[in-house]
């Protein structure tokens, strides 16, 4: 097959496409990097147009929604790196704003209790309950709270209120039964620790294997050591498999009450100007280009497949600056790195961070797979992925093969789609693959359509810098078709990243989350709406 049989180019659209996702970027879009959003730019602009609290459908009164919202992203992304200071700022900018509601007085309280400020976060709760008596978290979050300051009674009614909402959360049933353990009330520990291990280790997880030791602690006080050895053989067997860090009192203090939650802006009223709106193109002013020669060439047929995708755009801040960078795939070339300095304008550092890659590339994603704190890029592409290693010095190194992760030659892959798939703190990672340029058996066939789906990957992040792809095992394998790509979310709300498909040639498929890395499709579950449903790209 030759370039010539490929449909619908896009490779002339790049020039104009990275320029307005360069304007959205500086001129207030919102930067979202893993879970967290975060843009110094949109700062500045929302300030700008910030109005009295209160107003709606009036001049600035949408960049003051912008500014409580992005103050919402920065204090999630600030608390969720552990910086519980500028996350109280942020936060604090909300609660002043007049138009907080019950879950940004949880997030702040919540940001007041890992600051150790536990009376200013007491009084951030009792509002945020008294906003709302509904709110789940709230009544988790002042648990943990008693527990801390040894109020054990009322530590146990608020934790106690939570079982009853939610009695299959492990992070409940375990502090629940840490309070009673405090209050030496070992056979009412014992049964909370008997509710997180009845979930198995697939729903608790780290909760899972904290509660088999303390279980084991409270059996042997209990002078039943036959039962509490048996118990301990089951802890040895299974503590690898989480991070030692997430058996530590924060951690274990966590779990999905115990997550920032950002709640959804406030609907816009259009403004009578919106139809005055220009655009223009700044992309060479900010110092991002392309050769002529890099945008232009069609390449062999390898790179004419992965070109049908067209350019696409990863948003990272890979040096910890505060500036989000531009990673630009070239489909029909090699990739660019432009490093933001901060003042609007940009420098191409590929050849310095060593990123260019071999060229037929399709998408590309950042992410810290090693919590080393410098984000990593996965580029999807021909054949396979490749991961480059942050070494947080200004410089990317390849460890695709170190890391575990095989990629097959002739496949082509569309997207790398990094999320957290069983809780342990690790971001695990699904690729998701359009076809295998080595399947038409006909002559000159064309692109797509002579073209089969294949099984896109499933890998569990190890905790040490590699992956194991458990495809096969997670049920994962049959997710086939020409993938498009893939979005994660908790459809079903039981705590666990479920994942949505999209491709070409059918309709979506749905996979809900079982836990230990198991998923089922459930896709004829989902309705018609779904099953009957034509999509090639999703956001959630």
């Amino acid at each position: 097959m030759s370039a010539a049989g490929l449909r619908y180019p896009t490779l002339f659209l790049l020039a104009a496409w990275v320029a307005a996702l360069v304007f959205s970027l500086i001129f207030g879009a919102r930067y979202k990097s893993g879970a967290a959003q975060e843009h110094e730019a949109s700062r500045s602009a929302a300030k700008e147009s910030r109005t009295t609290p209160g107003t709606t459908g009036k001049p600035g009164a949408a960049g003051h929604s912008d500014a409580i919202q992005t103050a919402r992203n920065l204090g999630k992304a600030y608390y969720e790196q552990g910086k519980y200071p500028e996350a109280i700022a942020e936060f604090q900018k909300v609660a002043a704003s007049g138009r907080a509601v019950a879950a940004d007085h949880l997030d702040l309280g919540m940001s007041l209790v890992q600051a150790n400020n536990l009376d200013a976060a007491l009084g951030e709760l009792t509002t945020a309950k008294q906003m709302d008596a509904k709110l789940t978290a709230v009544d988790y979050n002042l648990g943990i709270l008693y527990k801390r300051e040894l109020r054990y009674p009322d530590a146990e009614a608020a934790l106690k209120r939570v079982v009853e909402a939610d009695s299959r959360d492990p992070a409940a049933w375990f502090n629940l039964g840490t309070v009673y353990s405090a209050e030496r009330r070992l056979p009412e520990a014992l049964d909370a620790h008997q509710h997180v291990l009845q979930m198995g280790f697939g729903r608790g997880q780290n909760f899972y294997v904290a509660s088999l030791f303390h279980t084991f602690t409270i059996l042997t006080r209990l002078k039943r050591p036959d039962e509490a050895q048996k118990v301990l053989k089951i802890h040895e067997q299974l503590r690898d498999k989480v991070p030692t860090i997430s058996l530590q009192n924060p951690a274990l203090e966590g779990g999905k009450y115990g997550a920032i939650q950002v709640p959804p802006a406030e609907a816009r009223v259009a403004s009578v100007n919106a139809g005055r709106v220009t655009f223009a193109d700044i992309t060479a002013r900010l110092g991002i280009s392309l050769s002529p020669a890099a945008v232009t060439r069609s390449g062999d047929l390898g790179r004419a497949a992965a070109s049908h995708f067209g350019p696409s755009v990863a948003v990272g801040d890979y040096d910890g600056d505060g500036h989000p960078d531009l990673y630009v795939v070239v489909p029909a070339a090699t990739n660019h790195l432009f490093h933001n300095h901060g003042n609007g304008t940009f420098t191409d550092v590929t050849e310095k961070a060593g990123v260019a890659g071999r060229g037929g590339s399709v998408a590309a994603a950042f992410a810290d797979y090693d919590n080393s704190g410098h984000p990593s890029l996965f580029v999807a592409g021909l054949n396979g992925i490749t991961l480059y290693r942050n070494k947080g010095n200004g410089a990317f190194v390849d460890e695709t093969e170190k890391a575990g992760l095989r990629g097959k030659r002739d496949e082509l892959d569309t997207r790398a789609l990094l999320f957290d798939a069983d809780d342990d703190g690790f971001v695990d990672l699904v690729v998701t693959a359009y076809t295998d340029l080595n399947s038409p058996r006909k002559p000159s066939p064309v692109f797509p359509d002579d073209f089969s789906g294949v099984p896109s990957r499933f890998y569990r992040n190890n905790g040490d810098g590699t992956f194991t792809d458990l495809t096969a095992s997670s049920g994962l394998a049959s997710a086939k078709g020409r993938m498009r790509g893939a979005v994660f979310a908790d459809f079903n709300n039981d705590g666990y990243a479920d994942l949505l498909f999209v491709r070409d040639d059918g309709p979506p498929l749905l996979y809900i989350n079982q836990g230990e890395d198991k998923f089922v499709d459930a896709t004829a579950d989902a309705g018609r709406a779904l099953s009957e449903s034509v999509a090639i790209d999703a956001q959630v």
